[in-house]
């Protein structure tokens, strides 16, 4: 793992957010809050230093899965890649704005790691997790009609 990563939450991590549905200690929380995408690994240990004297909170939302490194360019640049912008463009375009309407300005995160996935595989994987956060948000119906609509979408 290179600490100069920029850092998202997970799935995992919006869930903790949303419902506490994992009791993370006051403390990691806090770091889990602070985690935006554009902070690096560097960054998160520092203010995981600041909070907690112990530290280890920074290590225990990376291996508890809370948070993940985001890809860097060079991922984006590997063979294969350039053909998800244009496969991949309007389910990626559909999901991003369904998540802004469907759960406001607070999942703006989500959003955008839709829109930097470079990774088919990963970003299936990501919007069937989005579906769940959805659906555990909003309701079954609103779920539903993101999952038809991407799915409708994807090549």
């Amino acid at each position: 793992m290179n600490p100069r990563n920029a850092f998202q939450k997970t799935p995992k991590g919006d869930e903790e957010i949303t419902h506490r549905s994992h009791g993370l200690a006051p403390r990691a929380r806090s770091l889990l809050i602070m985690v935006n995408g554009k902070l690096t690994g560097e960054d998160l240990r520092k203010r995981a230093e600041s909070l907690a004297s112990g530290g280890g909170l920074f290590e225990l939302l990376t291996e508890g899965g809370f948070i993940e490194a985001i890809e860097q360019a060079a991922d984006a640049a590997a063979p294969g890649s350039a053909e998800i912008g244009s496969a991949y463009a309007d389910s990626i375009k559909f999901a991003s704005h369904f998540i802004a309407d469907a759960l406001g300005p607070a999942y703006d995160e989500l959003g955008g790691r839709v829109e930097a996935c470079r990774d088919p595989a990963k970003l299936v994987a990501l919007l069937e997790s989005i579906r769940d956060i959805i659906e555990s948000n909003v309701g079954r119906k609103k779920a539903e009609a993101f999952w038809a609509g991407v799915s409708t979408r994807l090549p």
